[in-house]
This record gives C-alpha cells, sequence and structure tokens, in this order.
C-alpha cells in the first residue's frame, strides 16, 4: 500500500493547536519509518516547509499501527515525478493477506479522508 503525498496549493483552515520543534522532525522520522534512499534530510526539509504535512505525518504512524501493528512503514520521494515534482511517498510492507490489506487500506484510507477533510 502506498500514501502519497505532494505540496499543493489549497485552502486550510491551521490547526494551530500543534506546536512543533524542527530539531526533532528528523528524530522522528528516523523512529517511526525506514528511509531507503539515505536523503533524510531532504525529506526533513520538504516536511518541514508545510505545516500542515508536518501535521500529518506526526499523527500517520499512530494512525497505520492501529491497521498495521507489525508492520515496517516506509518514506521516501516518489521516483517516478522526481524531475518534475517532489511527492512524499508513505509505504506500508505488510504481511497481511492481499484482500485483508486492502480492506484495511480503504478503511485507513477513509479514516485520512474524515480526519483531513480532503
Amino acid at each position: 500500500m502506498k500514501l502519497k503525498f505532494q505540496k499543493t496549493e489549497r485552502i486550510y483552515y491551521p490547526n494551530t493547536d500543534y506546536k512543533f520543534n524542527s530539531d526533532k522532525l528528523t528524530e522522528f522520522l528516523t523512529d517511526n519509518f525506514t528511509i531507503p534512499d539515505d536523503n533524510l534530510n531532504e525529506i526533513s526539509c520538504f516536511i518541514d516547509k508545510d505545516k500542515e504535512l508536518k501535521r500529518i505525518l506526526f499523527e500517520l504512524p499512530e494512525l497505520i499501527k492501529k491497521e498495521f501493528p507489525n508492520d515496517e512503514i516506509q518514506i521516501r520521494f516518489y521516483e517516478e515525478f522526481k524531475q518534475d515534482e517532489l511527492i512524499l511517498e508513505i509505504g506500508i510492507f505488510t504481511s497481511f493477506d492481499e484482500k485483508s490489506s486492502f480492506e484495511k487500506e480503504k478503511k485507513l484510507e477513509n479514516q485520512l479522508y474524515d480526519k483531513y477533510n480532503w
């Protein structure tokens, strides 16, 4: 399963309840995600520029672990369009069978749509 995020122009009302320490971002990423491309600094900079994206990513591992408790979560830039635009990709490597993982993916997707009003 892959979740993709990219910077887009959109209107939203930022949630000011969230306070982030930028120094903790790289620590958070390495604690919660596998980063295969050795580009932690690039990913951190990309996330740090967008408060809404940062808020989502800080909540995402907890949401994912509810559905995929023992599975690896990977974060990297989506390679296909990397020259044109940066798209952040979250991959979940699961041992669930295809049907179960699809059902869990849909449930997680619906939770994300509900939670972030996409």
